[in-house]
């Protein structure tokens, strides 16, 4: 389901009306108030259009991700190549203690 709250922020970040974005993705403007209040969801040409409007991921859109364009974030990870078993072994629990750190 589209976040409704998230496509709200975002046209009104790009200061747009609900009617022109309804124009932008050819719909009307009830269907743009209904995704924003939860009671209606786009099609998928629809939700692509979305996307490429405010040049967002459709994950993004649909709330299955924080990150609006992970294209342009770098990839988040470390190279443990030349680390000893036993340091990756020490890695390993140091991320098990911070998840677990987080997770309270």
């Amino acid at each position: 389901m589209i976040d409704g709250d998230r496509l709200r922020e975002l046209r009104k970040d790009k200061r747009m009306t609900q009617k022109q974005l309804a124009d932008a993705v050819l719909k009307g403007r009830p269907d743009i108030s209904r995704y924003e209040n939860g009671k209606q969801q786009p099609d998928a040409v629809t939700l692509c259009r979305l996307g490429d409007i405010f040049n967002v991921s459709v994950d993004y859109l649909l709330g299955r991700t924080k990150r609006s364009r992970p294209w342009e974030e770098p990839p988040r990870h470390v190279v443990v190549d030349d680390l000893s078993d036993a340091d990756v072994d020490k890695v390993k629990t140091y991320v098990a203690f911070l998840r677990s750190e987080k997770a309270k």
